[in-house]
């Protein structure tokens, strides 16, 4: 019989979490940071700060057995520009000079490559499960506590983004209930959920 999932709010000390998050994005990540060291290190140094979108006060995590299984990162649409850039301005100084000004285009093509979510929505900015923890409900735990989180703030809809290519995910996230809405074949795709009351 598999452990019972508990998930809880993340802490600042919760450091193997945003090891988890470079898993979730690790293309974007790298190419942002200029190598994946680099990428790893910059989010472990962030994650304990509060205020941009890889934080753990924006974050919750999944236990099994007391070890670390998934991380998921949420907060409102509205919000999200504003903390998304709020990570590059602090994870700037883990970069080399001569990469930062790589990453104006890098992030241009990221904006352009990603469909718009609504507005009015509550973001699911990354989902991570480890590899040793797969098929065991963990993402679904993560989604609904999430979409609890949501409901709570006075959310109705669940987005995110995932690659175009990201058959894994795409696969999860539709598993779920999430549906595609806009894509980008280049790109993302959009995805959303109405949550029930």
């Amino acid at each position: 019989m598999d452990s019972a999932i508990e998930v809880r709010e993340a802490r600042p000390d919760d450091l193997e979490a945003s090891q988890l998050l470079f898993d979730s994005a690790h293309t974007e990540f790298t190419l942002l940071a200029g190598s994946a060291e680099r990428a790893r290190r910059g989010l472990m140094h962030l994650w304990p700060n509060r205020g941009h979108s890889m934080s753990f006060e924006h974050a919750l995590v999944a236990e099994i057995d007391e070890s670390l299984a998934g991380v998921i990162v949420g907060f409102p649409v509205a919000a999200r520009y504003r903390l998304h850039f709020a990570l590059l301005r602090r994870g700037a100084a883990e970069i080399p000079i001569h990469r930062r000004l790589l990453m104006p285009p890098a992030l241009a093509w990221l904006i352009a490559a990603t469909p718009r979510p609504p507005r009015d929505g509550f973001y699911v900015a990354a989902i991570a499960v480890r590899r040793s923890f797969l098929r065991r409900g963990v993402a679904t735990a993560l989604f609904d506590s999430m979409g609890s989180r949501a409901r709570l703030s006075g959310f109705s809809n669940l987005a995110g983004h995932t690659g175009a290519r990201h058959a894994v995910m795409r696969s999860t996230a539709e598993a779920y209930g999430f549906r595609a809405t806009r894509a980008r074949s280049w790109g993302y795709v959009l995805y959303e959920l109405e949550l029930g009351s």
